[in-house]
């Protein structure tokens, strides 16, 4: 049988700021938007059978999952415009115990992913999918799901606080990471402010979208046309 193409993963093709990513902030003003979006990245781990995966998995869980942490910091009080201030106060404070962190969140977020896995798997052809990405895509075995279950349960509450330490706090540090803002355009300079009190050195960046209506009505008319770009 034929076998398939090896597929690229993002590591592969990083740019220099992207293998050392420090400092680096943009934020890219919007004339059609109210609200902001903001990306954070940070060095983290390599496949999805790296060793700290299991931990990391489940750190994510307890902040992110319904009623968790995050949702209680930072939706539950009011702050989502500040949210990246709350996160990084949220992430700190667990991992040096201020806020506390107990076995029943951890085997909360336990159940959680338990429940997420199973449903990826509930009919034969999300069975079959969900073999065909961990072999072809994320390079681990046909059961994989199943292994990292297995995994996700020996993590105690010891190794989600290394994960936050080593693998979330260093999101919120300019130091470890870069940081990319799409924001309305009444937002954006307070935003650049924002960001250059944390540290990060700011490009503000505006997009134009004068030009979208001109290329949709020369796409309708000459059949098809696309654009693709990065950043």
């Amino acid at each position: 049988a034929d076998s398939l193409e090896p597929v690229s993963w993002s590591k592969d093709v990083l740019s220099a700021l992207g293998k050392d990513p420090k400092k680096k902030a943009v934020v890219v003003s919007m004339p059609t938007i109210e609200s902001s979006y903001a990306m954070h990245t940070a060095k983290g781990v390599v496949g999805f059978d790296h060793p700290d995966y299991p931990a990391l998995r489940l750190a994510c869980e307890v902040l992110d999952g319904t009623e968790s942490f995050l949702w209680k910091l930072i939706r539950g009080s009011g702050l989502a415009y500040k949210g990246f201030q709350a996160g990084a106060k949220a992430v700190r404070g667990l991992v040096d115990g201020t806020i506390e962190l107990d076995e029943t969140a951890l085997d909360a977020a336990k159940s959680s992913l338990v429940f997420s896995s199973t449903r990826r798997v509930a009919s034969p052809g999300k069975a079959a999918l969900d073999s065909f990405v961990n072999q072809a895509l994320k390079k681990v075995p046909q059961d994989h799901g199943r292994e990292l279950l297995d995994r996700i349960q020996a993590v105690d509450l010891e190794g989600v606080r290394r994960a936050l330490k080593t693998q979330v706090l260093p999101l919120f540090d300019p130091a470890t990471s870069i940081a990319v803002v799409a924001s309305s355009a009444s937002k954006s300079s307070d935003i650049v402010e924002g960001l250059k009190s944390y540290g990060f050195d700011v490009e503000l960046r505006a997009l134009d979208l004068s030009g979208d209506e001109d290329i949709d009505d020369s796409g309708s008319e000459g059949g098809s046309s696309g654009t693709s770009g990065s950043v």
